[in-house]
């Protein structure tokens, strides 16, 4: 069943990730091109450098922005 949440609702899951079949981002912009707010804190997770490289390898991804 898939799992629908605003992406700062995601991150008392964000252990899960890993196991996910899939995951897509649908988000807007704000300003000029700015991350929206609720995004933040899930994406600094991603871009940690002790997340290890291959930890998200097995999920895929997709991005859709609208600006």
């Amino acid at each position: 069943m898939p799992l629908v949440l605003p992406a700062d609702a995601y991150l008392p899951h964000v252990a899960q990730l890993p196991t996910q079949p899939a995951l897509v981002f649908i988000c807007s912009t704000t300003g000029q091109g700015d991350t929206p707010e609720n995004l933040k804190q899930l994406w600094k997770f991603l871009l940690r450098k002790s997340l290890p490289p291959d930890s998200l390898a097995s999920v895929a991804t997709a991005v859709f922005g609208l600006g």
